[in-house]
């Protein structure tokens, strides 16, 4: 696909999403611009590894590691962006050595991480047994990077 306009986006550490320093707080904006993310795989700007296409605009997304963060459980949904939200799915937890942070997948090979809020939430139900982690009584794999965690290179089981 060619693009014939191009525009930088940052996603900072809790979710939130800024073009030129300002905030983006719109909520169908922001619905609709995160169901479109994607990995970048234009060979251009390298340091956006995100893109959230619309039309022939490429909007280059870059991020700690995910542009995904759940800043809200409820009900058992994880929330991000403006309103979206994905089923919790204690299956889909996985944990990253390196960062000591928890991802839940959330589409193709796309991971949100796990936001303060949410962990606060759940901490109870996390356990640390023998070095490896658990939520309830089910183990989370370990991941040592999260590059580790998209090519699935487990570190331990």
């Amino acid at each position: 696909m060619k693009f014939e306009r191009y525009y930088f986006y940052y996603v900072d550490f809790d979710g939130n999403l800024y073009h030129d320093n300002t905030l983006l707080t719109d909520e169908k904006f922001l619905d609709f611009f995160f169901k479109q993310i994607q990995y970048n795989q234009t060979q251009m700007f390298e340091n956006y590894p995100y893109l959230s296409p619309c039309g022939k605009e490429a909007n280059f997304i870059a991020c700690p590691d995910t542009p995904i963060v759940f800043r809200k459980i409820e009900d058992q949904k994880l929330y991000f962006a403006g309103s979206l939200s994905i089923p919790f799915d204690e299956t889909k937890l996985a944990y990253v050595e390196t960062s000591g942070l928890l991802y839940h997948h959330w589409k193709d090979n796309l991971y949100g991480r796990l936001g303060k809020y949410v962990m606060m939430e759940i901490a109870n139900e996390i356990s640390l047994k023998e070095g490896k982690y658990f939520y309830k009584e089910r183990l989370i794999p370990t991941y040592f990077s999260f590059q580790d965690l998209i090519f699935k290179k487990f570190t331990k089981l």
